[in-house]
């Protein structure tokens, strides 16, 4: 595409793209003229394009994100990752060694990790460590100046959070590949390959649900588990009134709120099912259908300003990263709810079977309960 005459003053400086790392364009390539043209308009509105900042080519750095046509992608630069990294470094060394963090230091690596999580959405649940530790009363009572470095007590949950997201930044900014220019356009369906779960949790009983794997449509697979001893305590516990709990003044008890048992029933019950298939086999999005609004808002935001919330998200995106949570009323989830009572279901099953479909039972492995039992132990349980 020639160059207009009237364009023809106008020089684009290729050093700006070439340092970022980018492929300068042909004199008369399309990309370059059309630059050129948006420089023109800038000056005869008044306006002046910083030349240092003009970057034309592929990729290109743009809002602190390097964009690139050719592999279709948005990712972090790598002179900002190193840049993170050793910030990422400093806070990690001042948590270990001193029990403490800058609050200058933690706002402002809190924000780029926010910006950063644009691009890395996984690091999203990670956030509330960051939060965490910035929530205190000082900056809010008048009069008085926060201190410029905050303490934090080993082993409490503002300094698990805190590691928690020091160490998922550092893997994610090491190992992550950016996300695509151009979004789908919409969740796949089950045609396209989308597991169907509809799930329910009893805080008293247990939990359950069934699963629909695409190209199988007689065959719903199903689950009915009573909880194990430690999530039933947890659970009593939680129900329990907080003065009552305070009274105790037991910090290692642990606290399971009833969105968090219908988050583990969402994700311990396509689980189930997906630890029979073959090794190898590809992972697949899941609809999640349950009645529980937190839960579901969870599931699609991929965060909670929930501890235990949060760290529930991470084990279930450890199965699927593509989750899209549907929420019906308790009126239309009624089969689920009857698997989350364990006893008698079988009897109960026949009935809620249309014709022509068979039923097969899939039940949780015991990599699967250990992992859910380690969950219970994280210091994050101590403050549900």
């Amino acid at each position: 595409m020639p160059t207009p005459a009237s364009l023809a003053h106008i020089d684009i400086d290729r050093r700006p793209t070439e340092l970022a790392g980018g492929t300068f364009p042909a004199a008369d390539s399309r990309a370059l003229v059309h630059v050129k043209l948006l420089v023109d308009t800038l000056a005869t509105a008044g306006l002046h394009a910083a030349p240092e900042k003009i970057l034309v080519g592929d990729p290109i750095t743009a809002l602190g994100f390097r964009v690139s046509a050719r592999s279709g992608r948005l990712d972090v630069p790598p002179r900002k990752r190193e840049v993170l990294l050793h910030s990422i470094s400093s806070a990690h060394t001042m948590a270990q060694e001193h029990a403490s963090a800058s609050r200058d230091h933690t706002d402002r690596l809190l924000g780029q990790l926010a910006n950063i999580a644009q691009a890395a959405p996984e690091l999203t649940p990670f956030l509330c460590g960051g939060y965490r530790i910035l929530a205190d009363t000082y900056a809010r009572r008048g009069g008085f100046r926060a201190p410029r470095n905050i303490q934090l007590r080993r082993g409490s949950v503002g300094f698990v959070l805190w590691m928690r997201l020091l160490e998922a930044a550092r893997y994610l900014l090491t190992h992550h590949k950016g996300v695509p220019l151009a979004p789908a356009s919409k969740f796949p369906g089950h045609a396209e390959g989308a597991i169907i779960s509809q799930t329910d949790a009893s805080g008293t009983d247990g939990f359950g649900g069934f699963v629909w794997i695409p190209g199988d449509p007689h065959t719903v697979h199903w689950v009915s588990e009573k909880w194990q001893a430690p999530v039933l305590a947890a659970r009593a516990n939680t129900d329990k009134a907080r003065v009552e709990r305070a009274a105790r003044d037991n910090p290692t008890t642990s606290l399971v709120s009833m969105p968090v048992a219908e988050l583990w029933a969402a994700w311990m019950v396509p689980l189930a099912v997906l630890t029979t298939r073959p090794s190898g086999t590809p992972e697949q999005p899941i609809i999640a259908i349950c009645d529980c609004q937190p839960a579901v808002h969870a599931l699609n935001k991929c965060t909670s300003g929930e501890p235990n919330m949060a760290l529930s998200l991470s084990a279930g995106r450890s199965l699927t990263q593509q989750w899209l949570a549907v929420h019906v009323n308790r009126d239309d989830n009624k089969d689920a709810d009857a698997l989350s009572h364990p006893g008698s279901i079988e009897h109960k099953l026949l009935d809620m079977l249309a014709p022509g479909m068979r039923a097969r039972r899939a039940r949780p492995t015991r990599e699967a309960w250990d992992q859910l039992l380690r969950l219970t132990q994280d210091a994050t349980w101590r403050s549900a």
